[in-house]
């Protein structure tokens, strides 16, 4: 009896120390994260919170204590929760680490954003691609095409039909894209879009870009 008194004692002191024992892997509040990496973005380019942008946040489990920062600290070799968080502000993409209580350990990256734009223009009668069609393309710095626009550039279809162009800078929340109705090819209307939104006759708007791919597939009416 007595042997089993104390086997229920320890049992009851090990429960009771586990209970008092702080949750490992507890992530903080994303929002933390969020705030403290818009925080740090803000006071590094003069921004307002308001002018940054979350393109990405991710739940991670980093490989070292220095939740994968290159620093010259040495880092324990432990798995420790945190956050990756992607930011955009200023023409630029900030990548931040955090730890996880949403501390800012580190910004992880910084680079231009750029934003390449490719598709094609067809024939919707024929079917057929057209070849050295006009194709302009804006950055609109409204999350619909009706904000100020900033050429990115005018591009003309290769032999079967396809183009590539390539935005730059800030801000640039949605892409503009017209077909400029080169010589020989009237274009009456636009009946169909590969994503986007029809703007008018011959003119696509891609809303809300950020983060996202943009692939302007154009498909005409056209009377030749």
């Amino acid at each position: 009896m007595k042997t089993i008194k104390k086997v229920a004692t320890v049992l009851c002191l090990a429960l009771f120390v586990f209970c008092l024992k702080p949750a490992e892997n507890v992530r903080a509040d994303e929002g933390v994260a969020i705030k403290n990496s818009i925080a740090n973005m803000s006071s590094k380019l003069g921004l307002s919170a308001s002018e940054i942008y979350v393109l990405s946040t991710k739940s991670v489990t980093f490989s070292d204590s220095c939740c994968g920062c290159n620093t010259s600290k040495v880092c324990a070799q432990v798995q420790t929760g945190g956050y990756i968080i992607a930011l955009e502000g200023a023409g630029m993409k900030y990548t931040y680490n955090t730890d996880n209580s949403g501390l800012v350990r580190c910004l992880a990256r910084q680079e231009l954003v750029r934003k390449t734009v490719s598709g094609y223009v067809k024939n919707y009668k024929t079917g057929k691609m057209l070849a050295s069609a006009k194709v302009l393309v804006h950055r609109v710095d409204m999350g619909s095409c009706s904000g100020r626009h900033w050429t990115c550039g005018t591009v003309t279809t290769d032999s079967t039909g396809k183009w590539t162009a390539v935005c730059s800078g800030y801000p640039m929340r949605s892409i503009y894209v017209k077909e400029t109705n080169p010589v020989g090819y009237p274009l009456d209307f636009n009946p169909q879009v590969t994503g986007g939104s029809v703007w008018d006759k011959n003119t696509v708007c891609y809303k809300s870009i950020l983060g996202k791919s943009v692939f302007a597939g154009l498909t005409f009416f056209d009377s030749k």
